[in-house]
This record gives C-alpha cells, sequence and structure tokens, in this order.
C-alpha cells in the first residue's frame, strides 16, 4: 500500500492539500487526481510526497452525525459552547481559547482538564496525517464534509483523545464541527464569518484514560495522529 501527498502553494503560501492510501496500482491515477486538485486551486507550487507503508493499517469505522442546522453566528458559538458543557468540560473557556489561535500550521492539542496547550512546537501544531476511506476519492475535487468526517473518525479514535473542534480555513466555507467519543459528529453550519481567512483545530486530550505516564500517553497520541495508518469503513 502506498501513502501519496499533496500540497500546493500560490505566492508561498499553502492553498491545498490532500492525502490517499491506495494500492499500488492506482499510484498513476491519484497522482493525477490530486495534481487536478491543486490546478484547480491556480497553484504555483505542487509536491506530491508517494511513500510504502511498511506497517500495519489500522481499520476503523466512520463516525457519523448530524450537519448543522444553525441559522447565524450567534447560535452556531452558543450551540459549540452547550455541547461542550454536555460533554462535561469549560465549553466558555475552551471556546474562548479555540477562536484565539491564529497562524497555526497544524491542530493545537489541548488538555481538557488544565487546558493547557502540549504541542511541543506552537507554530506548527499537529500534523494528522496517514488516513484515508476504504473507497478513495478519485475525482480531483474536494468534498468538505466528507473529508471533515475521515479526518475526524481518525481524531476521535485515538484513545486519549476526548474530543475535536474545527472550522476549515477556506474563505468560502463557514462550516465546522465538534467530535466526540460520547456524541460523535455535529457539523455547526456558521463557525466563522464569510470570506473570513481563518481556521482552527484543537484536539482535547484527557492525560487521566489509559496506563502509563502522562507524558507516555501524550507522545503515543501525537504518534498516533501523526503517523498510524488508517483506512475508514464509511
Amino acid at each position: 500500500m502506498l501513502n501519496i501527498r499533496m500540497r500546493a502553494e500560490k505566492s508561498g503560501k499553502h492553498i491545498s492539500g490532500a492525502e490517499r492510501i491506495v494500492e499500488d496500482s492506482l499510484r498513476d491515477q491519484v497522482v493525477l487526481s490530486l495534481l487536478k486538485r491543486a490546478e484547480s486551486k491556480d497553484a504555483e507550487a505542487i509536491n506530491i510526497k508517494i511513500e510504502t507503508i511498511c506497517e500495519d493499517i489500522k481499520h476503523i469505522p466512520c463516525i457519523s452525525g448530524p450537519s448543522g442546522t444553525d441559522k447565524s453566528l450567534e447560535e452556531a458559538r452558543c450551540k459549540m459552547k452547550n455541547i461542550l458543557v454536555s460533554l462535561g468540560y469549560d465549553g466558555e473557556q475552551i471556546l474562548k481559547l479555540f477562536f484565539a489561535l491564529s497562524r497555526l500550521r497544524g491542530a493545537t492539542i489541548v488538555d481538557v482538564n488544565s487546558l493547557e496547550r502540549l504541542e511541543p512546537d506552537k507554530q506548527r501544531g499537529i500534523r494528522v496525517s496517514a488516513f484515508d476511506s476504504i473507497n478513495p476519492d478519485l475525482s480531483g475535487k474536494k468534498d468538505h464534509r466528507r473529508e471533515a468526517k475521515l479526518l475526524a473518525s481518525k481524531v476521535i479514535s485515538c484513545p486519549n483523545v476526548v474530543a475535536e473542534i474545527c472550522v476549515t480555513d477556506d474563505v468560502n466555507y463557514t462550516f465546522g464541527y465538534i467530535a466526540s467519543k460520547k456524541l460523535g459528529y455535529i457539523g455547526i453550519t456558521h463557525v466563522k464569518e464569510p470570506q473570513l481567512e481563518w481556521g482552527a483545530r484543537v484536539i482535547l486530550f484527557d492525560g487521566t484514560i489509559g496506563s502509563g505516564s502522562y507524558e507516555e500517553k501524550l507522545s503515543r497520541t501525537i504518534e498516533y495522529l501523526e503517523k498510524t495508518p488508517i483506512l475508514i469503513d464509511e
């Protein structure tokens, strides 16, 4: 099996990215579809990386849940707070941290109890990678909601992750979600203002779950999110 990743830039700025986990026989077809996706954004620089996966690939189910029905920014943020409170967390402080994030290239990982940021590199963040659907998309088009559910599926399958909050940085898209082990996936329609070039992802980590030291569990969590290959059954 191959892990094929694409990253595209324009004027030195990241504008598109995607990855696939596929059989060797689909390599050329996947590369062409990822190039098509990057070119649709008028990319000036496109990087394609292909790696052979030597370890066993874990299969997990796709997370499920409703799309958003909120009709305003205020309603969306109230809904987000209520979801976090229903999970037993400090919704107000978590959202304060979430909406204050800026210029982070990846996700931030936060201790759900202390609200301390835990990622080793505060500028880079955590890159959730090495995952795909068992039915890879070869169209070259972006399906925001499908891809969000796939990513959330990997994040929430991590033993010490209890929830995730996300909104895309796509200026044409205001959609986000909260995913959790307890409630599954809940879409939020109006997380941010239209045309706002801002996005964020917060992964809530609970170091009290499972065996081992806090540091070991955090290290295993980051390793899982960034490197463990996952295929998701839709």
